[in-house]
């Protein structure tokens, strides 16, 4: 049996993902708010050590617990919402376990708990989906389905985590936003058609999908960030110019940053990466002729490159508070473009290569990305070196082709230049075996769209 815990602050929308779900598995529905309601019952052991710990304050003259009072007074102090907190995962926790124990005939279970993770209730799930929205919505459906005040509403959703976490923390997100197509979300993740793995968050965001790196994440309040999956498109600008902006704009308005501040250059495979510092914004610019990286430790300036198969390097100094956007395809690799992002970042920016952290996006991964023989030599000469060209270079079934890992190659760049390995990242997302959700040159030949990746400063 597959026990799924569904988590998120109030209004985002838990009970109604957990009801979806139910109704697309042979799924029983666990409500930890309502098996908390139940334990308030007066008699209860529960019931005993809330009054005892807050008084007669919270009851109502018939000695039954006044939920709004109790919640007006926890959701205003942090520290009385702690301490029934504490009480309630005590008494709710093992109520939990017996319900799953009990749950024969289903073949998935849903725990439906809004402190999942502070209860520890994460540890006995297969797989944890946490429920965002924007938190004017989460505030307005507070109001409407618990008949309170904005100032209320309000105070409750302050007292919890914010989106940032569940989107760090649990395997998958869903975006409950008003239009969100909260049924795609869920089947996808049930197929397995869902991205997300330990690095990466796969996002849904009105009509949009994009990845997110957990790792940046923890830097939100900071830094701005996602790499677009299909539908979207960014290829053949000259052609589609006004489609293409639109959906920068769109993408932009997501992450709450400004498309008229956007650096894209004319990538060209070349080892080059620029600091923007004073320089006009703009796509496809003539001084933006032959650049493959763009560097920056100023606010509000969008980094964007496009890529089809190609790594994309993410760079982030949380000392310096420095970005980078790189474009490290097959002969960018080759010509050791990681290299040359570190030293920039140095010069330009006084970073110390230890605290730098690379998140490398989803590109065409050894398993797929397969050369001749004039390729493998040219890698297996400059590399020879690492010690390590049996990783980096596999034969192929197919006579005269070889498979390389440009991943391990950008790893052994960066580590060689003085970063952490446990600040090198990878998506572990093959852009060609996940055509259907990524463009992939690889896969797609010469109509291949483009996915694009932002990054910026705030």
């Amino acid at each position: 049996m597959r026990t799924i815990g569904i988590t998120g602050i109030s209004g985002a929308g838990k009970t109604t993902i957990s009801e979806q779900i139910c109704k697309l598995k042979n799924a029983k529905h666990i409500n930890a708010d309502k098996i908390a309601k139940d334990l308030t019952k007066s008699g209860s052991g529960y019931y005993k050590e809330v009054v005892e710990k807050f008084g007669d304050r919270i009851l109502k003259e018939n000695k039954e617990i006044n939920r709004k009072k109790l919640a007006d007074l926890i959701f205003s102090d942090k520290a009385e919402k702690g301490k029934l907190d504490k009480i309630t995962y005590k008494h709710i926790v093992p109520k939990i376990e017996e319900e799953i124990s009990n749950a024969e005939g289903y073949d998935t279970v849903v725990i439906d708990a809004p402190l999942l993770f502070e209860a520890g209730l994460n540890k006995i799930c297969d797989v944890t989906i946490g429920v965002v929205a924007e938190k004017e919505t989460c505030i307005k459906r507070v109001m409407g389905r618990d008949k309170i005040n904005e100032n209320a509403a309000t105070d409750r959703i302050n007292s919890q985590k914010n989106q940032t976490f569940f989107k760090i923390n649990c395997d998958y997100c869903i975006y409950n936003e008003i239009g969100s197509d909260i049924e795609t979300q869920i089947k996808e993740i049930l197929e397995g058609k869902n991205l997300s793995n330990k690095n990466v968050i796969h996002v849904y965001n009105n009509g949009v999908e994009y990845l997110q790196f957990r790792k940046l994440l923890e830097y939100e309040d900071k830094v701005k960030h996602c790499y677009t999956l299909k539908p979207l498109d960014f290829g053949k600008f000259q052609i589609r110019k006004d489609e293409v902006l639109e959906q920068y704009k769109r993408v932009c308005q997501f992450l709450n940053i400004n498309e008229k501040n956007i650096y894209k250059p004319l990538q060209c495979h070349t080892d080059v990466v620029k600091s923007v510092n004073y320089e006009e914004p703009g796509i496809h610019k003539e001084n933006f002729k032959n650049i493959d990286g763009f560097v920056t430790s100023k606010k509000d300036k969008v980094l964007a490159l496009t890529f089809a198969d190609c790594n994309c390097l993410y760079f982030y100094d949380p000392v310096k508070n420095a970005i980078g956007n790189v474009h490290a395809g097959w002969r960018g690799t080759h010509k050791e473009i990681a290299r040359e992002s570190v030293k920039v970042l140095k010069e330009e920016y006084g970073c110390n290569p230890k605290d730098l952290i690379c998140i490398m996006a989803p590109s065409i991964r050894k398993c797929c990305f397969e050369v001749d023989e004039d390729v493998k030599e040219m890698f297996e000469s400059k590399f020879k070196y690492t010690g390590r060209i049996d990783e980096i270079i596999q034969k192929s079934d197919v006579h005269g082709k070889y498979y390389i890992d440009t991943q391990l190659i950008n790893r052994i760049i960066l580590e060689e230049e003085g970063m952490l390995p446990e600040n090198i990242i990878e998506s572990e997302i093959c852009t060609k075996c996940n055509s259907n959700k990524l463009h992939s040159y690889r896969s797609e030949g010469e109509l291949v769209g483009r996915n694009t990746s932002v990054i910026c400063l705030i």
